[in-house]
């Protein structure tokens, strides 16, 4: 009992000693919740800045995700087309999955009165396609398709065939009735900033395509999901043979690169949490070390070095610990706030005209995990630690009389 009234008195006097120099409390508080906001931030929009440059990669290249056979995954000849289309209904039943839009894709010959091309042509229902692709918003000349008749492509594409709007290109394909053509009129150029759309893409009504296919169906369903897991995905109900696949799968290469730049940034997160552990324990050290001379005061008047110590270590814990909680309501309200609100996203896509084949949407998020309250805990122990042990060794050798000289 008589351990825990000495406690009890420390704590109050420590608390005591918080609320008298206001100045320095609110100098740790802020300095310890800055460390906790900015780790958190840097990897909440580290990740999700990653995650977004993936989504706008597949929106412009795929889809965030699609069910196809395995067969046309692995070989994308038109002949492994969907059966139906009856998936529609049985996908519709999900309430995960926002949009379902067809599409039939195939390579073709792309004709205009003065150059030839091999390009691969994207059948698709112009309403629909918005829902799942960005391509539409990136139409630099003309319109989206409104119907038959109409072919839009990429700008890089359109000038090795020097065609202009309201010209007429001539698609040819093969098909199991034989070779297949058609007469379309340009109605769009596609300036997407991505060498894969602009040089090569070719987007027609899905009606055409299957005029130049033979085929009634779909070579494969696009999907807009709330949340594109793979665990989801997987556990889809799907005929034998079809599948669904996410973006690592869609992407292949791609996601690689943008999944494994999280790895490479550690390093830097790990340096990041160097330079705000520094900035906290050299603002401790010195709030600390700073009253040196009200140290040798109340140790003169009865109160023991170990006792001193306890002291100072419970006012130190008080301090971060509202810091701490401080940086976690902001750290974490900010996240969520770029989670939720398109914020970055403008920014970003004006600096990505001057990148080149960077492919960044015009959505940039930040992502939320508990992961990065853990990673900025880590920092501001480590910080209290080190802090700590310079004083408090200088403390128990603490010569009262030399001090308050």
């Amino acid at each position: 009992m008589t351990l825990f009234k000495q406690f009890n008195s420390l704590l109050k006097l420590a608390w005591r000693n918080i609320g008298r120099q206001k100045r320095r409390t609110f100098l740790l508080i802020m300095v310890v919740a800055y460390a906790t906001l900015a780790t958190i931030f840097f990897w909440g929009f580290n990740e999700g800045f990653n995650d977004s440059i993936l989504q706008g990669q597949a929106r412009y290249l795929v889809a965030p995700a699609m069910v196809m056979k395995e067969a046309y995954f692995d070989d994308s000849n038109p002949e492994y087309a969907l059966d139906d289309l009856s998936l529609l209904n049985d996908l519709a039943k999900y309430p995960e999955i926002k949009a379902i839009v067809p599409r039939l894709e195939f390579s073709a010959l792309v004709r205009s009165p003065y150059a030839s091309e091999g390009v691969l042509v994207r059948g698709v229902e112009g309403g629909l396609e918005p829902q799942v692709s960005n391509i539409p918003q990136k139409i630099a000349t003309g319109r989206m398709l409104e119907g038959q008749g109409e072919v839009i492509l990429g700008t890089d594409l359109a000038k090795r065939l020097d065609v202009r709007l309201d010209e007429r290109l001539v698609i040819e394909s093969s098909s199991d009735e034989g070779p297949q053509a058609l007469g379309l009129n340009v109605v769009g150029f596609i300036r997407s900033g991505l060498a894969a759309v602009d040089g090569r893409m070719v987007m027609i009504d899905i009606q055409d395509a299957r005029k130049l296919t033979q085929i009634s169906s779909a070579t494969g369903l696009a999907l807009e999901l709330d949340s594109p897991s793979q665990d989801f995905l997987s556990n889809l109900n799907l005929p034998t043979g079809v599948k669904a696949y996410g973006l690592l799968e869609l992407l292949g290469p791609i996601a690689l690169r943008i999944r494994a730049s999280n790895i490479l940034i550690l390093p830097i997160g790990l340096l990041f949490a160097f330079f705000a552990a520094l900035a906290v324990t050299s603002t401790l050290q010195v709030s600390i070390m700073e009253r040196h001379k009200e140290f040798g005061t109340i140790s003169a008047i009865g109160l023991s070095l170990p006792r001193l110590v306890l002291m100072v270590v419970i006012e130190t814990l008080i301090t971060t610990c509202l810091g701490w909680l401080l940086g976690l309501v902001i750290g974490y309200g900010l996240v969520t706030l770029l989670h939720n609100v398109n914020i970055l996203g403008p920014f970003f896509a004006s600096a990505a005209k001057s990148l080149g084949n960077v492919g960044i949407g015009d959505e940039i998020y930040t992502k939320v995990s508990a992961r990065y309250a853990l990673a900025a805990t880590a920092t501001i122990i480590v910080a209290l630690i080190f802090s700590l042990l310079m004083p408090i060794r200088r403390m128990l050798s603490l010569n009262p009389i030399e001090a308050m000289r």
